[in-house]
């Protein structure tokens, strides 16, 4: 029969009627410049309101019409997008704060976990760290190894420390810088301890005689691994011959102990 075209001019009345049986018992073989067939295969995947849920649906790209329309929910728009977020929006990582402040913030359960700063500077305001000091004298017997519990808690973001038992106890896995200070009431004799426990078994230990002055300082620091629940004491021991008497000033010239989290 030839091609039909969109400029196919129809004749009137009867003629149409003829027309129109020619076009039922004839064979098209192009409409619009396309193959019959070519017109029936567009058909046969023709598009069903409310009943196609998949694009290459059976084929190595199927994917679901629901994981499409996601995709486009969340799509990425340029210069406007700066925060990464999980579901509840409560944990999140935002490039862009506020306009311009080249800065990065990471925050978990919506508490700030670090901020990095354009000069590079990193906070990371809840990494675990102890500062604690003595605030009231306590006393240690000759020749006997005796945990101190520092009674004045200045900083613990992660509520390490346990002033009833005077263990620090790590949370995380992780290396720890610690730095120990006791303060002694002289003694004419012996030797004067400091020693830093993990798991109950000595780390460091710093010794020296006495020199029956004013008062006599002796520190230890080391830096130590510790896993999630592991624990550190801070130890004292003395050789006067009798008891002596560590200080507690509650500040940093008297008996203190600082640990902090390094990585």
């Amino acid at each position: 029969m030839g091609d039909l075209t969109r400029n196919s001019t129809l004749p009137d009345s009867a003629e149409k009627t003829d027309f129109y049986n020619l076009v039922d018992t004839a064979t098209v073989t192009t409409v619009g410049g396309e193959t019959a067939s070519n017109v029936a295969d567009a058909v046969s995947k023709k598009h069903t309101q409310n009943t196609d849920q998949y694009l290459d649906y059976g084929g190595s790209n199927q994917v679901s019409v629901a994981d499409v329309k996601d995709a486009v929910d969340k799509k990425h728009t340029q210069n406007t997008d700066h925060i990464i977020k999980d579901a509840d929006s409560d944990t999140y990582l935002d490039v862009e704060e506020t306009s311009d402040a080249d800065t990065i913030v990471g925050k978990v359960k919506g508490v700030e976990a670090f901020r990095i700063h354009n000069n590079g500077i990193v906070d990371l305001p809840k990494q675990s760290k102890l500062k604690a000091y003595l605030n009231s004298n306590i006393t240690i017997s000759d020749s006997t190894d005796t945990v101190v519990k520092f009674d004045n808690i200045v900083t613990d973001t992660q509520n390490e420390y346990d002033s009833s038992t005077g263990k620090f106890t790590a949370t995380k896995h992780g290396f720890y810088f610690v730095s120990l200070r006791f303060t002694y009431y002289p003694s004419s004799s012996g030797i004067i301890e400091a020693k830093i426990h993990k798991n109950g078994v000595s780390e460091c230990l710093t010794k020296q005689t006495n020199h029956n002055t004013d008062y006599e300082v002796v520190e230890a620091s080391t830096w130590v691994e510790l896993n999630d629940g592991d624990y550190l004491e801070f130890i004292a021991r003395q050789t006067s011959g009798g008891n002596l008497n560590i200080l507690g000033l509650n500040n940093a010239q008297g008996t203190n102990v600082r640990v902090i989290k390094v990585a």
